[in-house]
């Protein structure tokens, strides 16, 4: 109310206030143009005078210099001071003067004036007229029958113009005085024609046009009386033209506002809230709500990059989405589900307790299968990782919350006991996290520096006990003592992983390229790879350049895989599997007998060689089950053509019992550990001269 009254009361003072301006600059105007008008015509009416009286002043000198000219010949003072004695009380003249042909004042005459400093002030503004008038006395007479006419002197006079002032004061006031009641007649004329044609009018288009909150009614305000056709009425019919179209952009700006909001807040892909809107949810929850437990729910897809590779990114969209749908599903519709990042989601829901039967619905939610009626999606078991944060017990601000949330799904996701999985948040998690990314920072910094060798640890075959090949092994500058399989696991998880495997394949070749043609025919270095590194579509060129690059030769390396990493099928695996086959690239399935490889994974893969775990291997000879499994591998291997090797041989009844079985090949600390590259040299025996053909495989 008070607001509106404000608003009328701003209107009122605006129609006071433009009468008052109006009326305050007209008469403003009025007086500075009739004083302007007034000074002008003064002046020019004072020049005029002036004019005139010069004029008549040179008539009247001009009518007595004859007689001065005869009164000067015949040197008759008398008859000069008679005739110029006339003229002491004519205001006009200042003073006269006659001079003779010798420059010889004859006779003057002073005519005095009253001066003032107006006056003085007057004639200064006055315009710059020759006030002295000078004239040549010439005497005419006659000698026989000719005429003279010679010069006998001159006559100077000059006008006196003070006594203009006071009828140039008298001129002044009466012309400023009609010039100004001039002007303000016409102007109070055209302020009571402007107040009736344009104030009044005004005043009605402003009542007419006062806005009503919460109307719509625009666009229709009637024109005033009598100004149908003249500028009001086309202001008006302008105004409403302007109402009507401001009306339907602020609709329409409306309409992109709540649709630039939505999009804002919601996630394109799948429709869901995303981090904004959650960031917003979680503030609203922390600063109204410490009555209720709210548990924040991170929900991470397992898998989601190898589901890309193997399906594709589009059906990784569908799996997203369809996820996100399975989600809502599934909650209550009171739960604020969000998409958090590519492959993340996060749940947002009060809770009375965190209890048994909360978490068994959290666990529902772990597991998903695609709609079997949907042929675009890919028939697929997905998992997903949790990980939990309570408000207000673990955290009272939002990143807070979400970040606790993301530090358990973190510990979920890189949990090795069972999968799927969840945590709950707590201050171990985040040293563990502190520590890896400490790790990941380590890694980054190792890569960066070079700071790392390599060792290499004979590869053996157990029937002639010569050294047949070698396996490389990472090993830290600035500790060459710590396994490296902390760093190894990081840079798996980070991505690192390519860019390290191929600095160990580069140094790798520089170190052995002066050799290897030395070596036996069936020897190989060994160089284990990561199966992102072997789905890597520039995997292949990679190695190409390098040994074309080093000149280390392709049919010397032998590539291991470990059977815990089963690769997913792709385009790009078949092509570099197809590649290394035809450069004579062999393949090794390592810790073969503690994965999931399968009878048809061994053959359509195609693997060169089988490498038995240590675990099986230190058990021998006694343990039955392990003599069990490693005929079993021997056997297989057999059948399909491989050969195997055993890792982990330790004493020399392992190596007896392994010949038994027919294993060709071993590695172990009974021969050597791992040890640099002088230390294997001397284990190594040369051929005598460099050998060109292409070596078995470890045969």
């Amino acid at each position: 109310m008070t607001e509106k009254m404000n608003m009328q009361n701003s209107r009122n003072h605006a129609k006071q206030s433009l009468s008052k301006k109006l009326v305050k600059k007209s008469l403003f105007t009025a007086l500075l143009l009739g004083l302007l008008s007034s000074l002008f015509f003064t002046y020019q009416g004072i020049n005029s005078e002036l004019n005139n009286e010069i004029k008549n002043a040179r008539e009247r000198v001009l009518s007595v210099g004859p007689s001065a000219a005869l009164a000067l010949y015949s040197m008759d003072q008398t008859q000069l001071e008679t005739l110029l004695k006339g003229f002491e009380t004519d205001p006009v003249f200042k003073y006269f003067e006659v001079i003779d042909v010798n420059s010889e004042t004859i006779f003057r005459v002073d005519i005095p004036h009253a001066e003032s400093s107006a006056s003085n002030i007057f004639m200064a503004i006055l315009p710059n007229k020759e006030k002295r008038i000078d004239l040549t006395l010439m005497h005419t007479f006659s000698t026989g029958s000719e005429t003279k006419t010679i010069p006998v002197g001159k006559l100077e006079v000059e006008v006196d113009t003070i006594h203009l002032f006071n009828t140039a004061v008298n001129l002044m006031f009466g012309i400023t005085t009609s010039t100004l009641i001039s002007v303000m007649l016409t102007m109070i004329v055209l302020l009571v024609i402007s107040h009736n044609q344009i104030i009044k009018a005004l005043t009605q288009m402003s009542e007419l046009m006062t806005f009503k909150e919460g109307s719509r009614d625009v666009g229709n305000y009637p024109i005033p009386d009598k100004h149908e056709d003249d500028e009001i009425g086309v202001l008006i019919t302008s105004f409403n033209d302007v109402t009507i179209q401001a009306q339907n952009y602020m609709d329409e700006l409306q309409k992109k506002t709540e649709k630039l909001r939505a999009l804002s807040d919601t996630d394109p892909l799948t429709g869901l809230w995303n981090r904004r809107a959650l960031l917003a949810k979680l503030t609203r929850v922390c600063r109204s709500d410490y009555d209720n437990k709210w548990v924040i729910v991170a929900v991470g897809i397992d898998g989601l990059k190898e589901f890309n590779d193997k399906f594709g990114h589009k059906s990784g969209d569908q799996l997203i989405k369809q996820y996100g749908q399975f989600l809502l599903e599934n909650l209550p519709e009171s739960a604020f589900v969000a998409r958090a990042s590519g492959d993340a989601y996060t749940i947002v829901s009060a809770v009375s307790s965190v209890d048994d039967e909360l978490l068994d619905k959290i666990k529902q939610l772990q597991t998903f299968h695609f709609p079997a009626d949907d042929p675009n999606l890919p028939e697929e078991h997905i998992t997903a990782a949790v990980g939990i944060s309570v408000f207000p017990e673990h955290a009272k601000k939002p990143e807070a919350l979400i970040q606790c949330a993301d530090v358990a799904l973190f510990s979920a996701k890189n949990n090795e006991d069972t999968q799927p999985s969840f945590r709950f948040y707590s201050p171990e998690l985040d040293l563990k996290l502190k520590h890896y990314m400490q790790l990941r920072k380590e890694l980054h910094k190792i890569l960066h520096d070079n700071a790392f060798y390599i060792v290499y640890q004979p590869k053996v075959a157990l029937n002639s006990g010569k050294v047949v090949g070698a396996e490389v092994l990472f090993r830290l500058r600035s500790n060459p003592e710590r396994a490296p399989f902390e760093l190894l696991q990081v840079a798996e998880e980070s991505g690192q992983i390519v860019r390290l495997g191929e600095a160990v394949i580069e140094m790798t070749f520089l170190e052995m390229k002066p050799y290897v043609r030395r070596f036996p025919d069936n020897f190989r270095v060994s160089i284990n790879i990561s199966p992102k590194q072997f789905h890597d579509e520039h995997f292949t060129e990679f190695l190409y350049e390098t040994s074309k690059r080093t000149g280390f030769p392709l049919n010397r390396l032998d590539i291991e895989i470990t059977e815990t990493s089963q690769m997913t099928d792709s385009a790009a695996l078949e092509e570099n599997r197809k590649w290394l086959e035809a450069n004579d690239v062999t393949v090794t399935l390592d810790d073969f007998g503690t994965g999931f490889a399968s009878m048809e994974y061994l053959l359509h893969f195609g693997f060169d060689q089988l490498k038995i775990d240590r675990q099986f291997v230190m058990r021998l000879p006694d343990d039955d089950e392990s003599r069990s499994i490693v005929s079993t591998i021997a056997y297989l291997a057999k059948q399909f053509g491989m050969t195997v090797v055993a890792e982990g041989i330790e004493l020399e009844t392992q190596e007896a019992c392994l010949k038994d079985f027919d294993i060709e090949y071993g590695q172990g600390f009974l021969y050597a550990r791992g040890i640099e590259l002088d230390a294997f040299l001397d284990m190594v025996e040369f051929n005598d001269e460099p050998t060109t053909g292409r070596p078995a495989v470890n045969e």
